[in-house]
């Protein structure tokens, strides 16, 4: 399996076959997937990654630039395929000309990280790639080892104990999702529940204890 999804683990579309995206398909039977579609998708990302090597500006700065507009609120996804155009990359290009070196900082390489580069191929790709996209985020979802599901479960365990052992799933759910997911500070969370007065009111109801165990006579 590894050999089969190793190649779109690398900082590059060029050594990827349509050999190996059908043999993906195949491996992970994959449904709702058009392969002739996908093959049109495909070969489309393979010429607009080939256009944004050309450019002046280097492979590693384009991805930055592209995460850093994604983090932006206030940038819409026009004007951030707008910031690609060569008029914005010259803008953007530094005045050394030493291209060479453009991905080397105090000595070190930089990486490019796979997953951020197909994010910013399928992004700026004019035309929606439905079949490509579903296809690559199957692949990177796959966990290269347990450990982060032994995490959950570890987390899992400090929840539901024998002080709380009458939370209902949902409940236990929500919690891991959030212990998981929010990267948001204690602070933050404080003034969200501060501006949501029903959800204040619903936190201090007796709604949450309405499902009880049923005694066994």
């Amino acid at each position: 399996m590894y050999e089969a999804i190793r190649p779109f683990g690398l900082s590059t579309v060029n050594d990827i076959t349509w050999d190996q995206i059908t043999k993906c398909i195949e491996l992970f039977h994959m449904e709702n997937i058009n392969e002739n579609d996908l093959f049109h998708e495909f070969s489309e990302i393979q010429i607009i990654f080939k256009a944004i090597q050309d450019k002046n500006i280097s492979l590693y700065d384009q991805v930055q630039l592209y995460i850093s507009n994604k983090t932006n609120a206030n940038i819409t996804t026009a004007s951030s395929r707008k910031f690609f155009s060569d008029k914005e990359v010259e803008e953007e290009q530094p005045d050394n000309d030493d291209d060479d070196d453009s991905t080397e900082e105090n000595g070190e390489k930089k990486e490019i990280r796979p997953d951020q580069l197909w994010a910013m191929l399928l992004s700026v790709k004019p035309i929606p790639s439905p079949n490509l996209h579903k296809f690559i985020s199957f692949l990177f979802s796959i966990p290269c080892s347990n450990a982060y599901v032994e995490s959950v479960f570890s987390i899992m365990k400090h929840l539901f104990d024998d002080k709380r052992n009458r939370m209902s799933t949902e409940l236990i759910a929500a919690e891991l999702k959030i212990r998981l997911n929010s990267s948001l500070s204690c602070t933050k969370i404080y003034d969200f529940l501060l501006s949501k007065p029903e959800l204040l009111k619903l936190i201090h109801s007796n709604e949450k204890y309405c499902t009880k165990k049923q005694r066994v006579n």
